[in-house]
């Protein structure tokens, strides 16, 4: 009797640990296949000024020589903002199916949302930037852009997505 249930407990045990191997190795194959978008960050850079003189690597130099630096103010059609998208894609790469950002944004005087849209009708695994300018005219009778929301689709469902705190609260 008590090997019996030895036994039977043995026998439940392994069916268990066979169950919980299958499972296991269907998620893996599932999980491989699985296309996977993120929206990593999204940073804002006023656009005012230009570098004169070599560029950066002399602005990082101990001792400048001569009057290189910040001096040089932008024409005024390129001064302004500009606001730089990074999203991830990790996957297969991906034919004839486009990936679709949108980047909605208000600005503080006028509510009303505004949208750029860029396609991706080929990607591959890796990192992509979209950059949108907010400058000239659009920029000093507007002002900077108070709220934005970026959302990407791929196949018409929406796959990333981040906002600003009060996007949509207004």
């Amino acid at each position: 009797m008590k090997r019996s249930i030895i036994s039977l407990a043995f026998t439940g045990l392994l069916f268990v640990f066979c169950v919980l191997l299958c499972s296991c190795a269907h998620n893996t194959e599932s999980s491989g296949s699985m296309a996977s978008f993120k929206v990593v960050k999204v940073n804002r850079f006023l656009r005012m000024e230009t570098l004169q003189g070599e560029g950066f690597e002399v602005i990082g130099k101990k001792r400048r020589q001569g009057t290189l630096g910040l001096s040089d103010a932008l024409e005024y059609k390129d001064r302004g903002e500009e606001i730089v998208v990074v999203w991830r894609y990790d996957g297969p790469p991906a034919k004839n199916a486009p990936v679709v950002l949108n980047f909605d944004y208000q600005y503080p005087v006028d509510k009303t949302v505004y949208r750029i849209s860029e396609q991706y009708d080929t990607i591959v695994p890796g990192r992509y930037t979209f950059k949108f300018r907010n400058t000239g005219d659009d920029y000093f009778e507007r002002g900077e852009i108070e709220n934005w929301r970026v959302s990407i689709f791929y196949n018409d469902i929406q796959v990333g997505y981040k906002r600003s705190k009060f996007f949509g609260k207004n």
